[in-house]
């Protein structure tokens, strides 16, 4: 090592004096032409002279295709070593990755121990190490993608006079992600099975409970909840009819007590199901009718929609214990302008349901 700094300095001597070197008629991409660049770089790196690092370094090892016959590892270690420690230190942190990366992957092993580079630099070779150890150990093949694509780029916006731009670069591999994404989209739908036809047939009860003014009229009841429909897994369709009966909570100073206010639903429940360990979940929307009529008050038919989640567990034989909660929305237009009003219930049913499949 001492040998070849001695001739660097002798080099930049002769470069400094104005005399011609030694070795002026190398031919060119040959061993010789190679050692006689890295003895002008050891010299300017004795010199603090970074910028002569480079020039006499990164032509030969950046952008030539190959490296000459006839180097031995040490050299070629050496020249990588002085090009990315002279990218670093004058704050050029992506070439100087770039010349320690081709380093790492001709000597995995590599550790850069020269007493005089600082912790940062070191910092970014162990980083470097790790992640090449990573990429060949299978464990970060995205970020080793990343890495060469970012390898190409850079090199095309060095030596190309930086026609591309970083927005260019993060475009492709932003495209190249968009594509990975697409094509598992689509293999995914072509793998998707559907369930077996499914009957289904239920029936139970619970309780409706009253929100806002109607609950202030009439105190939450007691129903019978039934249901009939098919599905084929994840979808479902489901006919159902509700009945439910409500106490008044107001007495009139003369007449006394209301009467009680029923309400009839009918309506059509869809949406989607799946398994989940030995439960079966289900959520839907619906879109009905609701009659309600008060003892002595009369009665009307009003459009309703719904929200409901629901789960079972199997018993025996296709039997199963269901339960379900459900929102159902009534609207009417009250008052002598007609404003449409929306009421509000709730519906906590259980019961037994009965589940046959029909067809594959």
């Amino acid at each position: 090592m001492r040998g070849w700094r001695r001739a660097g300095v002798v080099l930049l001597a002769l470069g400094v004096l104005g005399l011609p070197a030694a070795g002026a008629d190398v031919i060119p991409g040959t061993a010789e032409e190679y050692r006689l660049h890295l003895g002008q770089a050891q010299a300017c790196y004795a010199w603090v002279d970074y910028r002569c690092v480079i020039r006499a370094l990164e032509g030969l090892l950046l952008v030539g295709r190959a490296l000459p016959a006839g180097l031995s590892e040490e050299e070629i270690r050496e020249g990588y070593e002085l090009l990315g420690l002279g990218y670093l230190s004058l704050g050029l942190y992506e070439e100087g990755e770039l010349a320690f990366r081709r380093l790492l992957e001709r000597d995995s092993g590599y550790c850069l121990e020269r007493v005089e580079a600082s912790p940062q630099q070191k910092a970014v070779v162990i980083r470097l190490s790790e992640e090449l150890a990573a990429v060949a150990a299978g464990e970060s093949l995205g970020r080793w993608v990343g890495l060469r694509i970012r390898d190409v780029v850079l090199a095309q916006l060095r030596w190309r006079d930086r026609a591309l731009s970083e927005a260019e670069a993060v475009g492709a591999v932003l495209g190249r992600l968009v594509e990975v994404r697409a094509r598992s989209v689509v293999r995914q739908a072509q793998e998707f099975k559907w369930g077996p036809w499914e009957l289904w047939l239920g029936g139970g009860g619970g309780w409706r409970g009253l929100v806002g003014r109607d609950g202030s009229l009439w105190g939450g009841g007691w129903g019978a909840w039934l249901g009939a429909g098919i599905s084929r897994s994840p979808l479902f369709v489901r006919l159902l009819l509700a009945w439910s009966g409500h106490g008044s909570q107001v007495k009139d100073p003369v007449m006394g007590e209301q009467g009680r206010l029923h309400l009839l639903d009918g309506a059509m429940d869809f949406g989607v199901s799946g398994r989940l360990w030995w439960v079966h979940l289900e959520a839907g929307c619906g879109v009905g009718a609701q009659w309600l009529w008060a003892d002595g008050r009369g009665s009307a038919l009003v459009p309703r929609l719904s929200l409901s989640a629901g789960m079972e567990v199997g018993l025996w034989s296709g039997l199963r214990l269901f339960g379900r909660l459900e929102s159902p929305w009534v609207f009417a237009r009250v008052g002598p302008e007609g404003a449409l009003q929306a009421s509000v219930s709730w519906w906590a049913v259980m019961g037994v349901a009965w589940r046959k499949a029909i067809a594959p």
